[in-house]
């Protein structure tokens, strides 16, 4: 059983690691790449003022949303690093939170137990004394959830785009390889690499998807697309993502055995 890890090319490796770990058989085929997008005035305004708001938390979406963002906005860990103290800062999981510690230097405010929108957003508004105003630092075209959570718990929410995610051109060589596969999983991290492999010759030429979602977000859109989806890892870490995902082919081996 090939297991096909489809993020982008430097966040494979991890992914890989862990299913190599587990003992899969594990390949990289990224099908997607992110592209930094510049900030502008009236967003460098709306952070800068956040960052001296005791009343202000700012979430980052991702790891690749906080290496970005920091990137786009030095100001956050230099000129205003006393301010930011002063703001709340917030990240859906641990990675996420590895990767602002690892820059910043200190750990977010808020630490949801799960790396979804939905999960994020509670744990804010459970927060005591409540914040007031949240800013969404992350993708061009976000989750709905973490926005639609806040503003029903009545915040104020700006969203700052730092990045966008766009399809991986896929190889011709890449394409027969894939076809030439008689059982494999194709491990999705997120929506966007669902639409990339559904746009792609990847899709025709491969027949019915098996395949693994991180998220109901990116199960959702593998289903939308008739794929059969073998494994929702709606909670956790992208470690338990990739034990559930080693588990169901234990038992899809073990039924072949017999």
């Amino acid at each position: 059983m090939m297991v096909i890890c489809t993020r982008e090319e430097e966040r494979n490796v991890p992914l890989i690691e862990a299913c190599v770990q587990r003992g899969l058989q594990a390949v990289s085929l990224p099908l997607i790449k992110t592209e930094p997008l510049p900030l502008g005035l009236a967003d460098r305004a709306v952070i800068g003022s956040a960052l001296d708001d005791p009343e202000a938390v700012i979430c980052w979406s991702s790891p690749t949303a906080v290496r970005l963002g920091v990137a786009a906005f030095p100001e956050l860990l230099t000129a205003h690093r006393t301010a930011l103290r002063r703001c709340g800062i917030a990240v859906p999981g641990e990675g996420t939170g590895s990767e602002w510690r690892s820059i910043a230097g200190y750990s977010p405010t808020v630490i949801a137990s799960a790396p979804t929108g939905s999960d994020l957003a509670q744990t804010i508004l459970e927060r005591c004394p409540p914040f007031r105003r949240a800013v969404l630092i992350g993708p061009q075209s976000p989750r709905p959830e973490l926005a639609e959570t806040l503003e029903a718990g009545k915040l104020s929410v700006s969203q700052i785009v730092v990045y966008r995610t766009i399809p991986q051109e896929v190889s011709p060589e890449s394409i027969e390889w894939f076809a030439s596969l008689s059982q494999n999983v194709i491990l999705f991290c997120s929506p966007s690499a669902v639409n990339a492999f559904m746009q792609s010759g990847l899709f025709r030429r491969g027949g019915p998807v098996c395949c693994a979602a991180f998220g109901p977000s990116t199960a959702a859109a593998a289903r939308r697309f008739g794929s059969e989806v073998v494994v929702e890892h709606a909670r956790g870490s992208i470690d338990g993502f990739v034990e559930e995902v080693a588990a169901w082919v234990r038992v899809r081996q073990g039924e072949r055995d017999q």
